[in-house]
């Protein structure tokens, strides 16, 4: 083991200031020089553009430029840059500086923290561009892509799937999502759904598996979604007019459940859109704030405008997550009106509503708190044990 020598301390200087790396991979990066200066290992970087002077004085705008495969260091005088037609064995002090590719862009964003490094890392390229110029016809497909990419999510776009989708074609790509997997529900539980109707429909059936005219009004929530609900409730609302006594009253509370359950969800859904709308703005009033605080071609700094504008932003953020605490209180509240119903029809026999019920309130759950922060009581174990009964022979 060797002792970095300061020519290896002005390297890893050298990578700090020109170097296109996210934080990790730069830490990788600096742990690799470090080893690499220590033991005499190859150090490895990843895809990009190096910068190469026959001498450290001559211009930035005649210096060649290269697309390189690796930067091969091993600490001592020479560097060897891998290229697609072949390797480049140079002097240390020729290796004027170099820039990595920043990558895939990602698949899937919604914030301006999904993508904050990739617009930090386009202005370094563009930078990097007009101080090295012949570096830019290299750097230009890459830099293209990124402004491309940035400006659909600055024009409130989001990215599913590595697809730009607008916030309505997001949201109709949630609901065929949900009714994807719903069909592939309705193939297991349309026969737990077959059996005679109770022929007293007034009467507790005696069979707790068999139809009665509450479980056949839910049946179109096989498939939980907004679409089917309006069936389930014009169903239910038939019935509760028509009906009198326990029918109907059971009818009407069932409709009020379901009806106030998706409204919640439909609720929060909308609340969700618009928050994104404020946080885009939020994060714009955090980039002026940003400009404000640098000097001008004057050299002045504007702090107050700075500051009202990081007010500003800290205030949408802020609306946004109370908006959002208070939607989601209020579908909890919902899911456990529903989860009360659940276990009310399951004591009472009515076994085919209790399923439909649970199902659903577990089919919201999943989707609108896919961090577990509701859990439905109704168990799990007494949706299973339903299912058997359905369908034993």
């Amino acid at each position: 083991m060797r002792a970095l020598s300061p020519e290896d301390f002005r390297g890893i200087r050298h990578a700090v200031k020109v170097s296109m790396m996210q934080p990790s991979r730069f830490r990788v990066l600096l742990f690799a020089a470090v080893v690499a200066g220590c033991l005499g290992s190859p150090a490895l970087r990843a895809e990009g553009v190096a910068i190469l002077k026959e001498q450290p004085f001559h211009r930035d705008l005649t210096a060649r430029a290269v697309v390189y495969r690796q930067i091969i260091d091993s600490g001592g005088p020479w560097v060897r840059i891998v290229t697609d037609l072949g390797n480049i064995e140079i002097g240390r002090s020729k290796l004027a500086a170099w820039i990595e590719m920043p990558g895939p862009f990602p698949g899937s964003v919604a914030e301006e923290r999904d993508i904050a490094w990739y617009r930090q890392t386009l202005g370094l390229m563009e930078r990097f561009a007009a101080r090295y110029p012949r570096s830019a016809g290299l750097l230009e497909w890459e830099i293209a892509s990124l402004r491309g990419h940035l400006a659909r999510f600055d024009a409130g776009e989001i990215r599913v799937d590595r697809q730009w989708l607008t916030r309505s074609e997001h949201m109709r790509l949630m609901f065929s999502r949900d009714a994807l997997a719903a069909a592939a529900r309705k193939r297991e539980i349309e026969q737990w759904l077959q059996g005679k109707v109770v022929a007293d429909e007034g009467m507790t059936p005696t069979d707790p598996s068999a139809r009665t005219a509450l479980s056949d009004c839910l049946w179109p929530l096989i498939h939980p979604d907004a679409a089917n609900a309006k069936l389930a409730t014009a169903n239910l609302e038939s019935l509760a007019a028509s009906g009198n006594g326990t029918r109907k009253l059971q009818a009407e509370r069932l409709l009020a459940a379901i009806r106030n359950g998706f409204k919640a969800e439909h609720g929060l859904s909308q609340c969700m859109l618009s928050n994104a709308a404020a946080i885009a703005e939020a994060v714009r009033h955090e980039k002026h704030a940003k400009e404000w605080s640098e000097p001008n071609a004057m050299g002045t700094v504007r702090d107050e405008e700075a500051k009202l504008s990081l007010s500003k932003a800290a205030r949408l953020r802020d609306d946004a997550a109370v908006r959002l605490e208070q939607h989601r209180a209020a579908l909890r509240e919902q899911l456990a009106e529903m989860d009360l119903l659940t276990a009310d029809h399951f004591q009472q026999g009515d076994h085919r509503v209790a399923l439909v019920l649970g199902e659903t309130v577990r089919a919201i759950a999943a989707r609108r708190f896919p961090d577990g922060s509701y859990e439905p009581t109704f168990p799990a174990e007494s949706l299973e044990a339903i299912r058997a009964a359905i369908t034993k022979p």
